[in-house]
């Protein structure tokens, strides 16, 4: 008895090494991500990535492939398999189309006003500011809120910070343009007697009189009073203060005329010398 166990023990061990030796590799059905069903041994299913399902046969097709809801960008909702989905560009979900459990589109809203229909996530993830759920973008449902836009002559627009800087203006959030708070050109008296309509920065940065904000120039009320002007030589003659910076004399001021005569003493002229009339001022600049 001892000796037919032996042998029954024996018989199995080399049995068993027969069916597990590289030669007696068994084949069965592998199957891949797109459902397809390939007889192939398990080393070969394993080096191929698929799923080895033993000995069986691909008649009928044993590999599983549950659909499910395929989502595209557009809200819409395909029962599929997976491989399907992916090849669609769609996104897979272990879901089903009804209800509909993809991610709806609807209007996404960005600082520019500028409106494009994408889902929540896309619009997060582009920066967007806000999003409506399920909405349109005919018409733009983005709000931009107006406020006062001041233009380089003084004037203002009620109207977007977008639009108020492509027209190169200066935008203020809520305020209002009644009344108009924009800074205001006015008359700028230059040498006395010329006028010019800019801001009072400008005109004061130049050294010159402003005369303050909505005042026109036409009427000029820039006086045109002649005074006393004081030549290098010392003469001195009542002109424009214009006139007087063109012959490089010292201008006083309104009202001041030569009599009394108010240039530094040093220079009076000498008495032959005669009155400085204009003709004379001329023949020393000859």
């Amino acid at each position: 008895m001892n000796r037919l166990f032996v042998l029954v023990v024996l018989g199995a061990a080399i049995l068993a090494g027969l069916l597990t030796s590289p030669s007696a590799a068994q084949i069965g059905a592998c199957c891949f991500p797109d459902c397809s069903c390939v007889l192939m041994t398990e080393e070969d299913c394993d080096n191929a990535a698929g799923a080895w399902y033993g000995i069986e046969s691909c008649d009928p097709n044993p590999c599983a492939c549950p659909p499910g809801a395929c989502c595209f960008p557009d809200g819409s909702c395909f029962t599929t398999s997976q491989y399907e989905c992916i090849s669609m560009g769609g996104q897979f979900m272990w879901d089903q189309c009804d209800p509909n459990p993809c991610p709806q589109p609807g209007a996404c809203c960005f600082e520019d006003c500028s409106c494009v229909v994408m889902t929540e996530d896309d619009c997060v993830n582009v920066g967007g500011v806000v999003f409506l759920p399920s909405s349109s973008c005919d018409p733009n449902p983005c709000s931009c809120p107006q406020g006062a836009c001041c233009l380089e002559d003084g004037s203002c627009l009620q109207i977007t910070e977008t639009d108020c800087l492509q027209i190169g203006g200066v935008f203020t959030l809520f305020d209002m343009c009644d009344p108009n708070n924009c800074p205001q050109p006015g008359a700028c008296c230059i040498y006395e007697c010329i006028c010019e309509v800019m801001f009072e920065d400008e005109c004061v940065a130049g050294g010159h009189t402003y005369l303050g904000d909505w005042v026109s120039c036409i009427p000029s009320p820039c006086s045109c009073s002649q005074a006393a002007c004081c030549l290098p030589d010392g003469h001195c003659m009542e002109t424009l203060e214009l006139e007087c910076a063109e012959l490089g004399g010292l201008w006083t001021e309104p009202d001041v005329l030569c009599d009394p005569y108010p240039c530094v003493p040093s220079c009076v002229p000498e008495p032959s010398d005669g009155p400085a009339t204009w003709g004379r001022i001329k023949s020393w600049y000859r």
